[in-house]
């Protein structure tokens, strides 16, 4: 690779990282980074096939395409995962699926030859999502227009996208779990009959329920320092002379 081909591979890679980084829109993030993973590896199409829940069936989730290349985002969005089985054979054995002539495919891929000629594929380049050490789906590099031996920056690219991609999906789906676990939480929280008040080890409140606000009649500005002392000064002020707070 010369060096303004390194410095590019490098560019790109760093654009796509960024991406997945912070609170992030994953669908921007993915379309973005797949134009340019087309355009750095010249495939017409960039693919992304996630399983669902069994793995009965894979989907096709996002797609970009080069110039003048139809798509099949549509038409091929959702696959029986046996008529693909001959991928999942070759990941479990060189961890990638690397097709430079779909036709010359061999017998036990007979499935899978006749499934990407229906799609008009000749050549392709695959490499696992994994999340949480297991197979979540593929992200392709695909030539339809004429057959092609990928190069050594397509192996890498892709092999590094798949990894960060991964990454992101594993980080987004333990954050939706906390957020859920939190709600949940506030949820049964709030719905205590019981006043409940926490707070940490400086004495800072971390969690007041309505109920604890109303039995003893906290006022907002007190709510809003979150400050224990000051509350409990209140509280006991109160205590001592209910007459001034009712």
């Amino acid at each position: 690779m010369s060096l303004e081909s390194r410095l590019n591979f490098e560019k790109v890679i760093s654009s796509i990282s960024s991406r997945f980084v912070g609170n992030i829109n994953l669908d921007d993030a993915i379309n973005s980074s797949f134009q340019d993973l087309g355009l750095l590896s010249q495939a017409n199409r960039v693919s992304l096939f996630l399983f669902n829940g069994d793995k009965a069936n894979i989907e096709h989730t996002h797609e970009w395409c080069a110039e003048g290349i139809s798509s099949q985002l549509i038409k091929l969005k959702k696959i029986d995962t046996q008529q693909i089985s001959w991928w999942k054979e070759q990941i479990d054995k060189i961890s990638f699926v690397n097709i430079r002539d779909v036709s010359s495919l061999p017998d036990n891929a007979k499935s899978v030859r006749v499934f990407m000629q229906q799609q008009e594929i000749k050549s392709l380049l695959a490499f696992p999502i994994y999340i949480k050490r297991d197979i979540a789906g593929y992200v392709c590099f695909i030539r339809v227009l004429e057959n092609t031996q990928w190069k050594g920056k397509d192996f890498a690219i892709l092999r590094i996208f798949s990894q960060i991609l991964g990454d992101a999906i594993e980080r987004l789906n333990a954050e939706s779990a906390l957020r859920e676990s939190k709600e949940l939480l506030r949820a049964t929280f709030e719905a205590t009959a019981d006043g409940i008040l926490a707070i940490n080890d400086d004495d800072f409140i971390t969690n007041i329920n309505a109920r604890f606000i109303y039995m003893w009649r906290i006022p907002e500005e007190i709510i809003e320092q979150l400050d224990f002392k000051k509350l409990l000064e209140y509280i006991v002020n109160q205590l001592k002379e209910p007459s001034n707070f009712y």
